[in-house]
């Protein structure tokens, strides 16, 4: 499990993160985070990417169920802890554009 105070939200993470930019997941194995979400629920979601802005590194997530549209992205702060382990936290509201709009940046999506 991961620390999970600032997002409330627990982790369960397979490594390696380096992913995305041009290609399919559906044809490969891709890492997969399982959130425990406040109101009971609980969502896995496919680690789209990982990068650094200006000082801190940061993931985008996509939930599994919404992978084929590739819509419902989930960016977050996060740090790597011990034993495979990760702490998500929310962005900063006053930072989620700049964020945002560096993984635009990063990894533009193909339109089909």
């Amino acid at each position: 499990m991961a620390n999970h105070e600032n997002c409330h939200h627990d982790h369960d993470h397979d490594h390696n993160h380096e992913c995305c930019g041009g290609h399919n997941h559906h044809e490969e194995e891709y890492p997969v985070i399982h959130l425990d979400l406040e109101d009971g629920e609980s969502l896995d979601c496919i680690v789209y990417a990982t990068f650094d802005f200006n000082g801190k590194s940061y993931i985008a997530l996509v939930p599994e169920d919404d992978m084929e549209e590739e819509e419902g992205l989930l960016l977050y702060e996060y740090e790597e802890l011990d034993d495979d382990e990760i702490d998500l936290r929310l962005i900063d509201e006053e930072d989620f554009d700049s964020v945002a709009d560096e993984f635009e940046r990063q990894f533009p999506i193909e339109e089909e």
